[in-house]
């Protein structure tokens, strides 16, 4: 432009030229910055969504997931308003120590059962001992005791039916 060649309308007409070219270079590294501006919008989108949901994953990993836990306590409506309010670690120690009661409370009944069926077995053995000691005569029973109270059952019979013969020949005379 130095040169004295160029003259004033060849230099504005250059100078409209690098402007245009200006212009329209701007122009399309507008386009590629807004292009760009919204893949990276949409990236930083799905990015924070999937770290939203990784950080859900955390959490359930971490203290459990509720929304498994509170349909499991629907079909046991005192627990759901027992368990309701805590996490699921604390609901798990709850039913931890639950547990341990009820299987505690089960062994004493087990034990008291044993116990029992012990005792039970203990008094019909004892029962059926008392029963053979009643069949059998004792051991100074006299056998001739039992003849004597036979022949005296036989004499009364006797004297029974011979005072009926003795009334019957007495009514009929």
């Amino acid at each position: 432009m130095e040169d004295e060649r160029w003259t004033t309308k060849d230099k504005l007409e250059q100078f409209r030229g690098v402007t245009a070219l200006y212009n329209s270079t701007n122009a399309i590294n507008k386009e590629k910055t807004q292009a760009l501006r919204k893949k990276q919008t949409k990236d930083i989108k799905n990015l924070s969504t999937q770290n939203k949901k990784y950080r859900e994953l955390y959490e359930e990993v971490l203290h459990g997931d509720k929304k498994n836990l509170l349909p499991a306590l629907h079909a046991h409506p005192t627990m759901q308003l027992a368990f309701k309010n805590l996490n699921p670690e604390g609901i798990e120690e709850e039913l931890k120590q639950s547990i341990f009661c009820k299987t505690k409370e089960l062994d004493r009944l087990r034990f008291k059962k044993k116990n029992l069926e012990e005792n039970f077995l203990n008094k019909k053995l004892g029962l059926a001992e008392l029963e053979q000691e009643a069949d059998e005569p004792p051991e100074n029973y006299l056998w001739e005791q039992e003849i004597a109270n036979q022949i005296q059952i036989v004499v009364l019979f006797l004297t029974h039916v011979y005072f009926e013969n003795v009334f019957l020949f007495a009514t009929s005379v």
